[in-house]
């Protein structure tokens, strides 16, 4: 049986060992680690949670390109280290640009950029979904959950509205 952990997640504010060993398990790359706020946009309402979707919708207002990678939060308490699968807007002027709202009012995040990996929309047994990523967790300098291709079913209507499914 797995152990219980309280944590309290914070973004990093350094990279560390529990983090350095992150970025090698994902084969990620130091030079592609940023830290962003987050940005409104005027043409939608994105949803939190749903940042696949929300960028997806961006290229029907600006120019750019969806942009994917990991979030990364970290409790130095505890020593742990948690990698979510998010994506961000690259604009025009190759700025990265997080246009989700987050769940606990965070003034920033730190975004490394996966080339490798990236979501999509799918049909799953007639529902909107999405093919992604599950969540990575380091604890201790050990990787305790590893990443994996998930299907999601999409529950914001954010999709639907905007004629994206």
């Amino acid at each position: 049986m797995d152990a219980i952990i309280k944590t309290k997640l914070d973004y990093p504010k350094k990279i560390n060992k529990t983090i350095e060993i992150l970025l090698r398990h994902l084969k990620l790359k130091g030079k592609d680690i940023h830290r962003l706020k987050l940005t409104k946009v005027q043409h939608f309402k994105p949803v939190a949670n749903e940042c696949h979707i929300n960028t997806m919708l961006m290229k029907d207002f600006e120019d750019g390109k969806q942009e994917f990678g990991w979030l990364v939060w970290y409790d130095a308490k505890n020593d742990f280290c948690e990698a979510i699968f998010h994506s961000v807007w690259r604009n025009s002027n190759e700025s990265l640009i997080d246009i989700t709202p987050r769940q606990h009012n965070e003034k920033r995040v730190m975004f490394i950029v996966d080339g490798d990996r990236m979501a999509k929309p799918i049909t799953y047994e007639g529902k909107a979904a999405l093919y992604t990523f599950s969540n990575v967790q380091v604890i201790k300098g050990n990787v305790e959950r590893d990443t994996k291709s998930i299907i999601s079913i999409i529950h914001s209507n954010l999709a639907r509205e905007q004629g994206l499914i």
